[in-house]
């Protein structure tokens, strides 16, 4: 299993949250199979402008790339230099 991979039933009409757009839900609408592939879901966007797109089972349960709308979001990862930024002190400029 992946790293980042919940195991979890998906069913028509779960809703999905991109990991990088948070503010786009998108629907399963149907399953489409594909011999030799994975299952995979078609998604509908919610709202106007509906948009389709078509992603594997897999791919929908790694949580690094989705999560389920409704669940909260995972807190932000905190990149190395803002961590080392809260540790050490910032010293003011040397002006001549």
């Amino acid at each position: 299993m992946f790293v980042g991979t919940r195991q979890s039933t998906i069913e028509l009409g779960d809703g999905f949250v991109k990991i990088e757009d948070p503010d786009t839900v998108w629907t399963v609408d149907r399953f489409v199979h594909l011999s030799g592939l994975p299952r995979h879901a078609e998604l509908l966007s919610a709202g106007a402008g509906k948009r389709r797109i078509m992603i594997s089972e897999v791919a929908l349960q790694d949580t690094q790339l989705y999560r389920r709308a409704g669940d909260p979001p995972r807190p932000a990862r905190r990149s190395l230099v803002s961590i080392l930024r809260a540790f050490v002190p910032v010293r003011a400029p040397v002006t001549a």
